[in-house]
Parts: C-alpha cells; sequence; structure tokens
C-alpha cells in the first residue's frame, strides 16, 4: 500500500461520511483572494503580498483579545432545541476565545442552493461547510470566495496541523494555495444497508450478496409485499459509491458532477470520460431497470435528501461507501433507531477526494479570519465543545455513559446528525450507544491497512478550464440525476449526454487534467 501518513506515525483521521455524486456543483463569487494576517486585530493581507513566515506561538490568551462575532454556516437538520445548545457552546467559546457565534443551520437538502445565493449577493459570514459535493470547495476557492489560509493555519491552529498529514493538508492545495481546512477523512469500503426486519421476515442470506444484481430478489419482494416501502434508496445525486460498484472500481477525483476518473491501483494514473466504459451503462441500464419497476422512488431525481425517509424507516435497502467496524449503531441512528445488516462489497480504499468529503472553509470577506481560525482549531481539540454542537446538552439530550460513550435521548429535541461536518470526530470524537469500544481506533486503523489512491496529494487546478468546467458542471447538472437515478434510459439519453459534455469542453479539460496530473507525478 502506499504511504499517506510517512510523517504522521501511521495514523489516519477519518472522517463519519464521505461522498462523490454526480449532482450539480455549486458556483460562487467573492471577494479577491487573501491570506491571513498576521495578528488578531489586523485584517487579512490580499493574496501575493509579502509576508513574513508564520509564527507558532500558541494563541493570544482570551482575556487579550477583543470581542468578535462570528457567523458559522453548517448544513444539517434544524433541530428545535438548537438555540439553547448554541447558547452553551457560546459559553465555552466566549471564555476561551472572547468571541460569540452566531451558527447558522441549514436543511442538507437545501445547503447547496442557499449558500450560492448567500456567496453571490456577498453576505457576511465567517465559517462555513465546504466539500466537492457541497458549498463546493473548487468553484468557490477558485471564484475567491474563500480565503487562502496557509499561514493562519501554522500560527492559529497548529495543533490541528500537526494532527494532520502534511501530504493530505498538500492535496487540499489549489494553485499551491491552501483555501479548505479538512475535517476529517475515511477509507471508503463499500457496502450495503439493509433493515434486520426484513432480512429476517424473508430470510435473506446476506453472505450471498456481493453486488446490486444480488438485491433484486429481495427488491422484488419487497416492492410486492410492503406497498408503503421504498425497496431502494436513492437521491438525485445516484449512490455514493456508484463509481466502485458500478463501473469495477474507478475513482472519481476531480469533483461532483464531472466524470473524470482513473482507474483505481492504476499507477499510471491514465484519467479517461467515465461515462464512455461499458460498464457505466450497463451500471445505467440496471437502475433504469429497477427504476421502471418501481424499486427506486419516482421522485429520486429532485430528491436532494433521503435522511427523512430512512429514518421513518420507509427505505428498506439504502448505500454506503463508509463502512469500518461498529457502522452498525451509527447506521442504526440514520434507520430511526431500527438494527441493520451491513454487507461489505469491497475492501478498504483512500480516495484522493477523501480530503475534500467534509472540511471547513473562511470567507475570504471575513473581518476575523484569525478569530474564525483559533475557533477551528478549539472545536477539533476541546472535546466537550464538539460533543456539545454534536449530541447536545448532557442529561438533556444525551447521558454519558463509560468509555467515552453516549446515550442519545429520544425526541430530545436536539440530535441533527451532522457532527462529521464540525470537525474530527475520530480523533476528538465520542461513541454513540451501540456502536463498541475501540471503533474509532478501529475506523483510523481500517483506513492505515487500506489500499491508497495514487492520486493522494493531487489537487486539480481548474484555472485553465474554467469556462469548459463551468459549461460541464451545467451539463451535468441537466443530465446526471436523469441517469444516476435510472429515470431516463441509458441507451437514448447516455450518448446525447456525452456529447453534450464533449461539446462542453470535455476533451479539453481531459487534456489538462492528465497534464497536471504528469506534472505533479514528477514531483513526487
Amino acid at each position: 500500500m502506499g504511504n499517506i501518513i510517512a510523517d504522521h506515525r501511521g495514523k489516519i483521521a477519518p472522517a463519519s461520511i464521505a461522498v462523490v455524486m454526480l449532482a450539480g456543483l455549486l458556483a460562487g463569487c467573492g471577494g479577491d483572494k487573501k491570506e491571513g494576517a498576521a495578528s488578531p486585530s489586523a485584517s487579512a493581507t490580499p493574496a501575493g503580498a509579502s509576508k513574513a513566515p508564520a509564527s507558532s506561538a500558541s494563541p493570544t490568551p482570551a482575556a487579550k483579545l477583543e470581542p468578535v462575532a462570528l457567523t458559522w454556516y453548517m448544513l444539517g437538520s434544524p433541530q428545535p432545541d438548537q438555540d439553547a445548545v448554541f447558547a452553551e457552546a457560546n459559553k465555552i467559546i466566549k471564555e476561551k476565545l472572547n468571541a460569540t457565534v452566531d451558527f447558522k443551520i441549514i436543511a442538507n437538502g437545501e445547503y447547496d442552493a442557499k449558500m450560492k445565493v448567500k456567496i453571490a449577493a456577498g453576505e457576511d459570514w465567517d465559517l462555513a461547510f465546504t466539500s466537492s459535493w457541497a458549498n463546493n470547495y473548487f468553484q468557490n476557492a477558485g471564484k475567491g470566495t474563500y480565503l487562502d489560509v496557509s499561514q493562519l493555519l501554522d500560527k492559529y491552529a497548529p495543533k490541528r496541523k500537526a494532527a494532520v498529514p502534511q501530504n493530505v493538508w498538500d492535496g487540499l492545495k489549489i494553485g499551491g494555495r491552501l483555501y479548505g481546512l479538512v475535517n476529517g477523512y475515511i477509507a471508503w469500503q463499500d457496502g450495503i444497508y439493509i433493515q434486520k426486519e426484513y432480512v429476517k421476515k424473508y430470510n435473506v442470506d446476506t453472505a450471498s450478496i456481493k453486488s446490486l444484481k444480488d438485491l433484486e430478489p429481495l427488491l422484488a419482494t419487497i416492492k410486492k409485499n410492503e406497498p408503503d416501502k421504498i425497496p431502494f434508496g436513492m437521491t438525485k445525486g445516484g449512490i455514493n459509491n456508484w463509481g466502485s460498484i458500478g463501473n469495477g472500481g474507478v475513482e472519481l477525483f476531480i469533483g461532483a458532477g464531472i466524470p473524470v476518473a482513473v482507474m483505481r491501483g492504476d499507477k499510471s494514473a491514465k484519467a479517461f470520460n467515465v461515462l464512455e466504459m461499458p460498464e457505466t451503462k450497463a451500471y445505467f441500464e440496471l437502475l433504469h431497470d429497477w427504476y421502471g419497476k418501481g424499486y427506486i422512488s419516482k421522485d429520486a431525481p429532485t430528491i436532494a435528501d433521503k435522511s427523512a425517509d430512512l429514518k421513518a424507516g420507509k427505505i428498506v435497502v439504502d448505500m454506503a461507501n463508509t463502512i469500518y467496524p461498529g457502522v452498525e449503531g451509527e447506521v442504526k441512528n440514520q434507520f430511526g433507531g431500527r438494527d441493520v445488516s451491513v454487507i461489505e462489497t469491497s475492501k478498504p480504499f483512500v480516495v484522493a477526494t477523501s480530503t475534500f468529503s467534509t472540511m471547513t472553509a473562511i470567507n475570504a470577506r471575513s473581518k476575523n479570519p484569525e478569530r474564525a481560525m483559533m475557533l477551528y482549531e478549539l472545536v477539533n481539540n476541546d472535546r466537550d465543545l464538539f460533543k456539545l454542537l454534536g449530541a447536545g446538552i448532557k442529561d438533556k439530550h444525551f447521558t454519558q455513559l463509560e468509555n467515552n460513550t453516549i446515550k442519545l435521548i429520544p425526541n430530545s429535541g436536539y440530535a441533527p446528525g451532522n457532527n462529521w461536518a464540525w470537525g474530527d470526530l475520530d480523533r476528538n470524537g465520542y461513541l454513540v450507544e451501540g456502536q463498541p469500544a475501540g471503533m474509532l481506533e478501529g475506523k483510523i486503523k481500517s483506513s492505515q491497512n487500506a489500499d491508497v489512491s495514487s492520486l493522494i496529494g493531487f489537487s486539480f487546478d481548474t484555472t485553465p478550464v474554467k469556462t469548459e468546467f463551468a459549461q460541464i458542471t451545467s451539463v451535468a447538472q441537466e443530465y446526471g440525476p436523469l441517469l444516476m437515478t435510472g429515470a431516463s434510459d441509458p441507451g437514448k439519453v447516455l450518448p446525447e449526454y456525452i456529447d453534450k459534455l464533449k461539446k462542453a469542453g470535455l476533451d479539453k479539460l481531459l487534456a489538462e487534467v492528465q497534464k497536471q496530473i504528469d506534472e505533479w507525478k514528477k514531483t513526487k
């Protein structure tokens, strides 16, 4: 296996979730690109300005800091009791950073669209969740929305900087600049979730299920006998791990909506259009067949978030790309407390986009970027604050058990399910009842023993093809949901999709991708 972490004692800090979809990317606009300033009271310095090396000294004590107000946008499920939780969080933040935070939670399915509007309008904010699949990191960084935090990270988040391998930080850079802060990352291991109630009811031999095709008898049975259920869960983005399950092990690495891939394990890293693979057409044909038979919701092409249907128990079978030891406990919560059978369908693999899956960005227009970076450092090192944001108030929203384990209180008013988006769940997080002791360490070990992408450390600079990138994104937003959900016949729609992508500049984009990969490989 490749050594992703040779400079960090052989450990990887995974996140709880990572996704790569063919759904739309977000365009954004912002002020000029800036780098971090040198002191908590100074303004950020424009990009390209000469700066002294950042100090590694500890952040200024809160008593010596001027009070500031920050705004943090986060995706998740808005909760009835979130104001009380955020008030408690602000007590910690005020004491340690002399700052108060206006936490703004946007529903998962609305986050992309609403952040696009807020960014375009030049709305004030300081921190926001970003990734390759939501509030798109690549586009927003390229448009100057996000701050280059290279020096701020060194000075105001030294613990977090040291906790993440340098080649991971390098892999986040675009054009040599760091515009995002990794929350966590994990080896992808493909798998299938099935509600255990139906495994028992219909005597499903889970050991015999090795691929999507093997699910057909169960899906047919559910459709026939369980009319109020959705046999197979799907959103407009398609299956999270479609690249490996649907296409025999491809790795999509440019960003959501861009069908550029390399084969897993291909050391030459030859990029190609994944839509031209015979396996891709066969995969889309399977989904189209399932869609026609009613295994997939007819509304799938417009569904942005299936979490409510999962929690209500409406979805019987779902897919995942983050299987790890003890995942059953976490998935049980996603399924509203229902037991779930977990079936592994691949070996662990660290994809290049793992680092882009859950991130925090600082606004290039932030008036207090230094304090924003201090907050990122605090959330990733203060276990009480992280637990508060992720699980709520002790004895009101959860009870504390042994071994860093909590028990969520049903209907408590706070269960957002977004702890993975606040920071590094595996290094600074907690277990939920049902998750075995040592699970977090097991996730890290799973990633440590995984095969590693040949593109770890590579990040694509879209600047030379920004026009083509935007055009291809637009085409993908139009056609992706139709094919990824099975709603359209790939025999008719796939050739049209490929033709429009080529007219939008896909061949030029592919050539630029390969050029940058080849140049990057020379520096390894």
